[in-house]
This record gives C-alpha cells, structure tokens and sequence, in this order.
C-alpha cells in the first residue's frame, strides 16, 4: 500500500513580543512545516523559522475615547490594521 507523505502546512505566527506563548510550539512546528513569526519584538530567528519585524505605524491618541478600556482596544486595531497592510 502507498503511503502519502505529510502534507507541509504554511503557518503564521504573530505575536508582539515573539515568542511568547509559542517559545516550545515555534521550533516544532518549524522542523515540520514552513512557519513564519510576524513579530515587533527583536528576537533572534529560531531555526528553520523566518522572522518578519514590524511597528506600528502610530500609537493611540489619549482622549479619544472616554472609556479608559478603549485605549488598548484601538491600539489592537491598529496593530492589526497595520498587519494586514505590511504583511
């Protein structure tokens, strides 16, 4: 009987501060698949893994909103507004 071989996954990992909760996950998933870590940290590339850097592009503005939750929440979006444009 023929056997497939395993299908290699294309992986993206983000994270700001790579690696993060990915620090034993990353190097296994890298040996299996091509991975790559979208991060704005500056941490040296794992092995087999390649490492894109980005920043923000703006911070957020105080007094915009008047719930003081919102500030982390509009500096996510545009984190990850920046993400889908950069990547």
């Amino acid at each position: 009987m023929h056997k497939t071989p395993p299908r290699r996954l294309r992986i993206l990992l983000v994270h700001q501060n790579f690696p993060g909760q990915f620090r034993h996950l990353a190097p296994t998933l890298a040996a299996n698949h091509e991975a790559v870590a979208f991060t704005m940290n500056d941490t040296p590339s794992t092995a087999n893994m390649r490492v894109v850097r980005y920043q923000a592009a703006r911070g957020t503005t105080a007094g915009v909103h008047p719930y003081p939750c919102a500030s982390p929440l509009t500096h996510s979006i545009c984190l990850g507004r920046h993400t889908v444009f950069k990547s």
